[in-house]
């Protein structure tokens, strides 16, 4: 979608649309568009070019006409940027229309998935002919031009100066998605969880009113593994609820997503939370999970390697012992990282194994292997 650019007047600072004009700086053109001969015209263009070039807006029957829409591109805005400070009224373009317009967009997906509806996606093959048979009451039709022109007149309805001008409120939204009735979403804080076995957690769950809803919504909870369960308070709600997610102990470890609905009538809405579970007690993990010399000597010793043993669960880990069997020895040396009797939960500490002939693995242990020859 080709965005061009206007000069927009409002009622005053923040206030409602007042008027609009092609946009031009120093009488050089920089908001209109034109054709050129490398894009042939698309179907949905054809109709609005027709309209264009009986009204004498010099529109192409033949080529790619741009632009579609428009927005204000003057020298209006108010910029914070580049960690230096805010600046007023020196920076426009339609540099500034472009991405206005995809805010724009955004707000109709938005409203589109309030609506149960598809999302609008490629809004130029609906606005045309929306456009051709409304008579344009979805957008501020450009038609004058205050400080020269591309070379094109603006005329009514599509024009070679702003497309088919800038969006008025929320008509052209409600046209591409459905006017927006009263609805609700949901949403969780914080949408991400992490319990250990044996504990709870929780996430206040929000009901954000749209279009006028001010109903109670009934919640509930599906997806969560066995030996989880969650519980809402207060329930229904009109505002938030707290959800308390209860862990089992002998619930696996792992990630999972626990999805929240929430029904009022005929409405409905979900949100998600993310629940990682850890163990409650000491948990060993090793890296890396095997240890290999390759062809040594028989006879002679192998270099020292190290493994790294860390502790991965929610208590200390008391290590009653450290050993090998078989050629394998381990190393003595000095370190703060060298493994004790104990191991803080999350903690890591370090073990050097050398290699002399070949030795099995042994229980809770990493793998070793090693060739004599």
């Amino acid at each position: 979608m080709a965005v061009g650019g206007t000069d927009l007047t409002t009622t005053g600072p923040g206030g409602a649309w007042a008027t609009e004009t092609y946009w031009s700086y120093d009488g050089t053109d920089y908001g209109g568009g034109g054709w050129g001969t490398n894009v042939d015209i698309p179907s949905w263009q054809v109709t609005a070019a027709d309209d264009c070039n009986s009204e004498g807006g010099g529109c192409s029957e033949t080529y790619r006409n741009v632009p579609d829409v428009a927005a204000n591109a003057n020298f209006t805005f108010y910029v914070c940027a580049d960690q230096s400070g805010c600046t007023e009224n020196e920076y426009g373009g339609t540099s500034f229309a472009a991405p206005m317009w995809a805010g724009y967009l955004a707000l109709a997906n938005q409203q589109a998935v309030i609506n149960g509806v598809p999302a609008p996606g490629f809004i130029d093959p609906t606005i045309y002919p929306l456009e051709e048979s409304n008579g344009d009451a979805d957008f501020h039709d450009i038609t004058s031009d205050a400080n020269g022109s591309n070379g094109f007149p603006c005329v009514t309805g599509y024009n070679l100066c702003d497309g088919w001008g800038s969006p008025n409120g929320a008509l052209l939204i409600n046209a591409l998605t459905g006017k927006q009735g009263p609805s609700f979403t949901l949403s969780a804080n914080p949408s991400s969880l992490s319990i250990q076995q044996g504990s709870n957690g929780t996430s206040t769950i929000t009901v954000n009113d749209f279009g006028g809803f001010n109903g109670n919504v009934t919640l509930s909870a599906s997806g969560q593994p066995s030996g989880v369960t969650v519980g809402f308070n207060p329930n229904p709600t009109a505002t938030t609820s707290t959800a308390t997610v209860a862990v089992g102990s002998g619930v696996a470890t792992g990630s999972y997503t626990i999805t929240i609905g929430g029904v009022s009538g005929s409405l409905s809405a979900s949100t998600s939370i993310s629940l990682t579970v850890t163990a409650s007690g000491p948990q060993v993990s090793f890296n890396p999970t095997s240890l290999t010399w390759g062809k040594i000597k028989v006879g002679k010793t192998g270099g020292a390697k190290t493994e790294t043993v860390t502790n991965t669960g929610g208590s200390t880990l008391d290590i009653t012992s450290i050993a090998t069997s078989g050629d394998f020895a381990l190393k003595a040396f000095t370190s703060k990282k060298k493994c004790g009797s104990t191991l803080a939960a999350g903690a890591s500490c370090i073990v050097k194994v050398t290699f002399t002939d070949n030795a099995p693995g042994s229980p809770q242990s990493v793998p070793l292997s090693g060739t004599g020859k």
